[in-house]
């Protein structure tokens, strides 16, 4: 079966050579996402498939590049949890039908699914079948996670659709973008605390009394008519489950009941880490929510969800307080000549370690490295909120993963040069890195260089450390590209 793994590997890239000489590239540009499923065809390991949500910019060349995070779906992945950065390019047919050719590196790990780096290798091929808003798409990957029994060619199938958010025309100009069907409204920072009704009799321990406290962060995107979609990452700071992380793709549907305006929301995503019985950590969310204005472009949203893995036991009540922030209502109330504008950024971050970086290791001398994806969002034309996405591909940590949430202050320093500074605050866990419960803080420095008018080489210097004492703080350095838009 590994020899015909290894044929299928080697045909897939002859025809990837084929198609491009005989096709032409797409013309498309923007931000895009796209959620889907990839389905073993032979493997060995437990978890028998995966899904896997993206955020991305395709160039109008064709080329595209961004983040994606998969995770366990089919079988017993137990939390399997893998982050990183996709690449790759389109071409037009002449039926309108696309040829998507790409390659993905990421890492991860989780529910003892992965030991050593968990680096993810998939190069894949798909054809796109576009439709009025949305594009599906089928293919077939070889995928390869190191340290796990998962070498396999699979089966892809997904959709992907666009932010229709516009790439500005320079870095610091003021430009106006209309008729956006799709807007970045509010952002929010959330507490939530996990009430289990079951973890499952195959978690650690068998916790069945304990809780999990949470922060997390959402990004949320009005579709008009009282509708909202939006994503939200959380991870565990204190309690059980230290390493636990989730993400939730979903939408809210607002109604007036007497004076009080309810949203009730929906979501799937996925589940990880912790010792949690997450099976193949597909993971179903509902809930009710109602906002307080506080004033106009801020407030709080108080909300009550129930999560549950849909081929595991861990079942939790989860009550929530957001602070948000609606930048529409403030641009209205200002009547600011600004933009919202938008960086992604995708890159490695290394790791200089401290001696208390793993648990009951002081003798750890690798330099872990881990990708790194970012979305920062402008409140005004310098400051910004950033959120953070990194997992580990280098340093033996397959599982360790870092989410954190922040303010940043962008200042130009010439037409090609801007310098930004940041203070984080997120959670992370996994692999043994000593968090000290998960609750993290950091602060970060950096220098753009834009090579063109959208686009930037990224530079960049910080720490990262455990709020509590003892732990984790390593310096951290970074380098990647990033790509400004306007909303």
């Amino acid at each position: 079966m590994e020899n015909i793994y290894r044929m299928l590997k080697s045909r897939i890239f002859k025809l990837m050579l084929i198609l491009i000489a005989m096709a032409s590239p797409a013309n498309s540009e923007g931000l895009e996402w796209s959620f889907g499923v990839d389905t073993f065809i032979n493997s060995e390991s437990k978890a028998k498939g995966l899904n896997q949500l993206s955020m991305s910019y395709e160039m109008p060349n064709g080329f595209y590049f961004g983040q994606s995070l998969y995770s366990g779906f089919f079988g017993k992945g137990d939390g399997l949890f893998i982050g990183g950065i996709d690449f790759g390019k389109r071409f037009k047919l002449k039926n309108k039908k696309l040829i998507s050719l790409g390659a993905y590196l990421g890492g991860g790990g989780g529910g003892g699914q992965v030991s050593g780096d968990g680096t993810m290798i998939k190069p894949h091929i798909s054809l796109e079948f576009p439709y009025n808003n949305f594009t599906a798409g089928v293919g077939i990957s070889a995928i390869s996670i190191d340290g796990s029994d998962i070498s396999s060619p699979a089966l892809s199938y997904y959709i992907r659709k666009p932010f229709n958010i516009s790439t500005e025309a320079m870095p610091f100009a003021k430009t106006n973008i209309k008729n956006n069907k799709i807007k970045i409204s509010p952002i929010s920072v959330k507490v939530m605390q996990y009430i289990p009704t079951s973890f499952g009799n195959n978690s650690l321990n068998s916790p069945n009394n304990k809780k999990m406290n949470l922060i997390g962060g959402e990004f949320i995107f009005d579709k008009g008519e009282n509708k909202t979609a939006f994503i939200q990452a959380n991870g565990v700071v204190s309690g059980f489950a230290e390493g636990y992380a989730d993400w939730i793709l979903g939408q809210r549907i607002k109604t007036q009941m007497g004076s009080a305006k309810i949203s009730f929301e929906y979501g799937i995503g996925a589940a990880s880490g912790g010792g949690i019985d997450a099976g193949g950590g597909l993971l179903f969310s509902a809930g009710i929510s109602h906002k307080y204005k506080i004033l106009e472009s801020t407030g709080l949203r108080a909300g009550l969800q129930l999560k549950h893995a849909m081929n595991g036991e861990f079942t939790v009540v989860s009550p929530s307080v957001d602070l948000y922030y609606d930048t529409y209502s403030r641009k209205k109330s200002y009547k600011r000549n600004f933009n919202q504008k938008v960086h992604l950024y995708s890159g490695i971050s290394i790791h200089k370690t401290n001696a208390n970086y793993i648990k009951n290791n002081n003798s750890y001398s690798k330099t872990p490295a881990l990708l790194e994806t970012t979305l920062d969002y402008f409140l005004s034309p310098n400051v910004y909120i950033t959120g953070q996405a990194s997992t580990a591909v280098l340093g033996d940590l397959g599982g360790y993963q870092l989410g954190l949430f922040g303010v940043g202050y962008e200042k130009p320093l010439s037409s090609k040069i801007s310098a930004s500074f940041e203070t984080l605050m997120g959670a992370g866990g996994g692999a043994g890195v000593d968090t000290k419960g998960g609750l993290i803080g950091g602060v970060r420095s950096e220098i753009d260089y834009w090579v063109s008018p959208s686009k930037a080489i990224t530079l960049g210097i910080g720490k990262v450390k455990s709020i509590a004492a003892g732990g984790m703080a390593p310096l951290t350095l970074n380098v990647g590209f990033k790509v400004s838009f306007r909303s």
